[in-house]
């Protein structure tokens, strides 16, 4: 190729590749496999989404008088995190996409990809959840007390299927 590098070639041919392995899409891997690498992107995923929530968070209630928050400053606690999930909601859904483009193991199929629907539509519910909390008192509230009971089902569910990183709260 003319005005090819080393570094463009391996890139196409691991481009290839990925194009490649997606094409046989009635290939399976093992559970264990799948299990494995679905737990490396939930893990993956899961810390990318706490370093940026996290300071966020820690910062915006440092900045809090202290007792017990208003419902403007819980409001503004909602606020000051919807863009960072709105950002994080790309994250989030490449990770699904990953997933979803890994051929589940036979005798599962079924049980994840409704692992992964219930998964995404939690998602979406908590995002829209975030946006309203930042604008009505009442929704920051009953918000801010956790735990969410919607999480509970999915979560262990995700441990009876071996993916323990995928534990979402």
């Amino acid at each position: 190729m003319r005005g090819s590098s080393p570094l463009r070639t391996v890139m196409s041919i691991a481009a290839l590749a990925v194009v490649c392995v997606g094409c046989s899409s009635d290939s399976t891997i093992p559970r264990s496999e799948y299990t494995q690498r679905v737990n490396e992107l939930c893990s993956a995923t899961t810390s990318e989404i706490d370093e940026a929530l996290i300071p966020v968070i820690e910062t915006y209630i440092s900045g809090l008088s202290g007792g017990t928050p208003t419902d403007e400053e819980v409001m503004g606690l909602y606020s000051t995190v919807l863009p960072v999930a709105r950002e994080l909601d790309e994250v989030f859904g490449a990770m699904l996409g990953d997933i979803r483009a890994l051929p589940p193991p036979d005798g599962d199929a079924d049980a994840f990809q409704t692992h992964w629907d219930r998964v995404e539509e939690l998602w979406s519910q908590n995002l829209a959840d975030i946006a309203t909390a930042s604008i009505d008192a009442d929704a920051a509230q009953s918000l801010l007390a956790e735990p969410d009971p919607r999480l509970a089902p999915t979560n262990s569910e995700a441990v009876e299927l071996g993916i323990d990183e995928c534990i979402f709260d």
